[in-house]
């Protein structure tokens, strides 16, 4: 599979996680009801955020078969983009992903957003992670439910769970379109790469709006 990052540093695992140094989040906002399924959510920025995996109608649960509600289900490319949702909802846009970078304290370096520490650490869970959990400090709670894609030839699998939590964007990878732009967290790491490819290959879905 072919991986191409832009703005991620390499994941590496680390032993311990800090507090956030930045001012920018906040936490407490109402929950919302999406296609029957009630999601907390969380203010990061100027935007408020589900702050739990997506796991309605459609999509696909883990290898095991059953479904988890701590990871959700995994979904293809139209399939979230098909979701509907309350008025002001929106599936993030690579600028809406840019915004959590900024608001965590990453650091722009020639238009690429790096992190220069623990700021993932931030989005991520306190749990469920194999190399190291997150302070989840912001409280996304970004849970390692890894992702379905191709592995070699026609073989498709479930990778990462554990080390990798992947979700998709609105935005396409290039101009014509044929797959999107997905945000990568893990300790050290996160920024955008081009993990979901193929029309089979799955992820993890969020929600924003604007505040």
């Amino acid at each position: 599979m072919y991986i191409a990052l832009v703005a991620a540093t390499a994941l590496t695992a680390c032993s311990k996680t800090n507090g956030d140094k930045h001012a920018h989040i906040s936490k407490g906002s109402g929950p919302v009801t999406i296609n029957g399924t009630v999601y907390p959510t969380t203010v990061i920025g100027t935007q408020t955020w589900t702050a739990l995996n997506y796991n309605g109608p459609g999509g696909q649960d883990y290898s095991s078969g059953t479904n988890d509600t701590t990871y959700g289900k995994l979904y293809t490319w139209d399939e979230a983009k098909a979701i509907t949702l309350p008025a002001g909802w929106r599936l993030p846009t690579q600028a809406d992903f840019i915004n959590i970078m900024s608001a965590i304290g990453e650091v722009e370096v020639n238009g690429n957003y790096v992190p220069s520490g623990y700021e993932p650490a931030t989005l991520m869970s306190a749990s469920n992670w194999t190399n190291a959990n997150g302070s989840n400090t912001t409280n996304f709670k970004a849970e390692p439910a890894g992702l379905y894609d191709l592995v070699s030839g026609n073989n498709q699998q479930f990778n990462g769970k554990g080390t990798t939590a992947l979700f998709i964007s609105a935005t396409p990878y290039f101009d014509n379109g044929t797959y999107p732009f997905t945000f990568v967290i893990g300790p050290y790491r996160a920024g955008f790469t081009n993990m979901v490819v193929l029309p089979t290959d799955r992820a993890s879905v969020r929600f924003v709006k604007d505040n």
